[in-house]
């Protein structure tokens, strides 16, 4: 069973990384923002690798990622047509997180340091 999550891992790992919201790393975007930041746990102030970070304009999901092995995660999003920017971040045994009302008209938003509580509901056991 170790073994299916390392390989789970090996695979998962090999997506993070640095996006912009359009499928190529690092490229050049007219009108854009990078937003970065760290995701960690509450009571350890440990990172949490491969939690699900999502941005959305409204109800629309525009981009989303994962955090890498140090908790790290990175956007790079077009400015254009946007309203109400808003991330989600999400991990397994812990509360979703949300910050609203992001301002997409900074040059960058970067530092966002995103502190988990763990989840009310916990799990003795996964069986697949």
């Amino acid at each position: 069973m170790k073994t299916c999550y390392l390989i789970l891992l090996f695979f998962s790992s090999s997506f993070i990384g640095v996006i912009d919201c359009y499928g190529q790393e690092d490229s050049n975007i007219p009108d854009s923002i990078t937003i970065t930041g760290v995701v960690v746990d509450e009571q350890y102030n440990e990172p949490i690798m491969i939690a699900h970070v999502a941005l959305r304009n409204n109800d629309e999901l525009i981009c989303n990622t994962t955090t890498d092995f140090m908790g790290e995660f990175s956007f790079r999003i077009a400015t254009t047509g946007i309203t109400n920017l808003n991330m989600m971040i999400q991990s397994y045994g812990y509360k979703e997180y949300r910050i609203t009302n992001i301002n997409p008209l900074l040059d960058s938003i970067s530092g966002i340091k995103v502190v988990m509580q763990p989840s009310d509901v916990q799990f003795s056991e996964i069986i697949i």
